[in-house]
């Protein structure tokens, strides 16, 4: 179901956007990439709190963690 709703928001915004979702997550993965390589230490703290499988949290990942936040309040 997460994974539905995540989706159809990269549809979404990639329809508002007029690009592919495919280039939406593409730049979304270039943002990781660019905050993820970050030296402050308080923006390598809260990406190193964002569960992940891998070494970097993957675009399905992070969108899930914002969203769980936006739900949460925080």
């Amino acid at each position: 179901m997460e994974q539905e709703y995540i989706m159809r928001g990269l549809r979404q915004v990639a329809e508002a956007e007029g690009e592919t979702v495919e280039k939406v997550m593409a730049e979304i993965g270039k943002i990781i990439e660019i905050c993820w390589n970050s030296t402050d230490p308080l923006i390598r703290r809260e990406w190193e709190s964002i569960p992940r499988s891998g070494e970097r949290p993957s675009v399905e990942e992070l969108m899930a963690y914002l969203v769980g936040r936006v739900r949460s309040g925080k």
